[in-house]
């Protein structure tokens, strides 16, 4: 793999859904390689470590791609 994903950090933010109600989320802090940091903000109901290393392992090859790595 020609990247390595490292979480920095996690946190809960409120954010608001379609309908303007505020809900919690969980922000993931992460690096790529040496590129961040970058953030995603995640549901809190079902956050689960796979689901969201799946979600960051796609997000770091979207971000490798466009600096052209991959």
């Amino acid at each position: 793999m020609p990247y390595e994903v490292r979480v920095i950090s996690t946190s809960e933010v409120f954010l608001p859904d379609d309908n303007g109600k505020f809900v919690k989320h969980k922000r993931v802090s992460f690096k790529v390689g040496d590129d961040g940091p970058f953030t995603k903000d995640f549901p809190a109901d079902g956050f689960n470590a796979s689901s969201v290393k799946l979600a960051l392992d796609a997000e770091a090859r979207e971000l490798k791609a466009l600096k052209g790595v991959v």
